[in-house]
């Protein structure tokens, strides 16, 4: 049986309010070999996101976010 390749490195955004549960996505998606910029607050994310020009080909954020839902 021919040895499969590794998936791909995703640049991921990781918005949560929670420390814990924002830690815990983390680990999980670099533990997978991908890249992570996390966040605590979807304000943060936005701007962060308005600046920068790295490629970034998902978000995993809380639906239930202080000041922006």
């Amino acid at each position: 049986m021919p040895h499969a390749e590794p998936p791909p490195s995703l640049c991921l955004v990781v918005i949560d309010d929670d420390l814990h549960a924002r830690r815990v996505v983390e680990a999980i998606l670099m533990d997978r070999g991908h890249r992570i910029r996390s966040f605590d607050s979807a304000r943060g994310a936005l701007e962060w996101l308005s600046k920068d020009e790295v490629p970034i080909d998902a978000v995993v954020c809380d639906l239930n976010m202080p000041e922006i839902n």
